[in-house]
C-alpha cells in the first residue's frame, strides 16, 4: 500500500464520512507540498491519540514536540478542524 492509499484509509477512520472527497483531496495536495506529507502523519497520529481519550492539552504536546515550522503547524491545525471527529 502507497503513503497516499495509506493516508486515505487512516482518515477513513478518523473522518466524518461526508468529509472523505474533501480528505483525498487534501491528501494529494498535502503530498505535494514543500512537506510531502509530513502534516497528515501529524494530524492523524493526533485524530488517533484523541479517539483513544487523551486531552488536547496532550495532543498539543505532541503537535509541539514535532518542532515543524509555523507554516506546517497550522497545516495541521487546519487539517484537525477541517476533518477531526474529536470535538473541543
Amino acid at each position: 500500500m502507497s503513503k497516499i492509499e495509506q493516508w486515505i484509509e487512516e482518515g477513513k477512520i478518523y473522518i466524518y464520512p461526508q468529509k472523505h472527497n474533501n480528505w483525498v483531496r487534501c491528501v494529494y495536495a498535502r503530498v505535494a507540498d514543500l512537506y510531502s506529507g509530513v502534516e497528515l502523519d501529524i494530524a492523524i497520529e493526533i485524530m488517533k491519540k484523541l479517539q483513544n481519550g487523551e486531552t488536547f492539552k496532550s495532543a498539543k504536546k505532541y503537535l509541539q514536540e514535532q518542532k515543524l515550522t509555523g507554516f506546517a503547524e497550522t497545516m495541521v491545525d487546519i487539517i484537525l478542524v477541517d476533518f477531526c471527529k474529536q470535538e473541543g
